[in-house]
């Protein structure tokens, strides 16, 4: 078996971001009536970005964020409701996500910045290269730059 065919079964299988946004519901409501948190917000790494776009309309969620996105569609970009900030790299497939925004469909609450075009896909997760001070340090700003935009939406003191 190949390396893309095993990739495809995972992505079927365990990584199945609709099974995966029921689990994560599951896990809101978890916190919600056992910790008492009020509110949430998500930081998606590729597949993970697909996964916080599924569940931004669950109560609570406040805010959606991620880098290298991607499965994100056109629909994903009309159901979004809450503030979102993507980081997407040169190799990241999400123009129908664009175009639907620009279709004039959607809230204006969707910022895709274009400041890590220089970087490429999975550059803030496991194929970064951390060791490379260039790297870490554009790491580190897109690392801040979504945790500075989820600081700005959650409530303090909920998480």
């Amino acid at each position: 078996e190949d390396q893309c065919t095993r990739f495809a079964t995972f992505l079927s299988s365990q990584a199945d971001y609709v099974a995966r946004a029921e689990d994560t519901k599951a896990i809101i409501e978890h916190f919600r009536i056992n910790k008492g948190c009020k509110t949430f917000s998500f930081i998606g790494l590729c597949w993970g970005c697909k996964l916080a776009a599924l569940v931004n309309d669950f109560p609570g969620v406040v805010a959606i964020t991620g880098a290298h996105p991607s499965f994100l569609n056109a629909t994903d970009a009309i159901n979004v409701r809450v503030p979102t900030l993507w980081l997407p790299t040169p190799g990241d497939k999400i123009a129908g996500y664009i175009a639907a925004l620009e279709s004039g469909n959607k809230l204006n609450i969707v910022t895709i910045s274009e400041d890590f075009m220089d970087m490429y896909h999975g550059f803030l997760g496991a194929r970064g290269q951390w060791d490379d001070p260039k790297e870490r340090r554009r790491a580190e700003a897109a690392r801040d730059a979504l945790v500075e935009f989820i600081k700005r939406h959650l409530s303090t003191g909920n998480f």
